[in-house]
């Protein structure tokens, strides 16, 4: 009984932190801002995989909108969940899938990630995302966030 409250509770929390206005969710950690940079910077040039496009500001106060649409390239493709990647680019790389696992959903081709309310320590942050579609066409792609202070 006491198992069923818990998860009970717990799966409450989860749906009302995507739907209540003013909740934030803490993307980025304040020790896992403190890391190192990477200085690996990636690799860049036309890829066949899917698009990875962007929406939001990429200097903004925390918190913050994020949103991410992964979108095939190819007409007969779909996205493969099981393979999208996300990480804050730091050493070592932080995996962030897990955090943002509840603000991830499919469509019939495409994949979306919104998440309201995010937030991140003052300073740069580098997010990658890397997915590959249906056909076994792989994107990937890092997006710049500078958080400045409130004031």
């Amino acid at each position: 009984m006491l198992i069923r409250i818990t998860l009970f509770a717990i799966c409450s929390i989860v749906l009302l932190s995507t739907s209540v206005p003013g909740f934030s969710f803490e993307l980025i950690r304040k020790e896992e801002a403190a890391l190192p940079d990477n200085p690996f910077r990636g690799m860049r040039g036309p890829l066949a995989g899917p698009v990875i496009k962007f929406y939001g500001a990429h200097r903004t106060r925390s918190p913050f909108d994020l949103t991410v649409e992964l979108i095939p390239r190819v007409k007969v493709a779909s996205i493969n969940l099981g393979s999208l990647e996300v990480w804050y680019r730091k050493d070592p790389m932080v995996n962030l899938k897990d955090r943002i696992a509840t603000f991830i959903v499919q469509k019939e081709r495409t994949v979306v990630i919104r998440i309201k309310g995010a937030e991140a320590p003052v300073g740069k942050h580098q997010i990658v995302f890397q997915v590959e579609d249906t056909e076994e066409q792989f994107a990937i792609e890092a997006f710049d966030i500078e958080i400045v202070p409130n004031q």
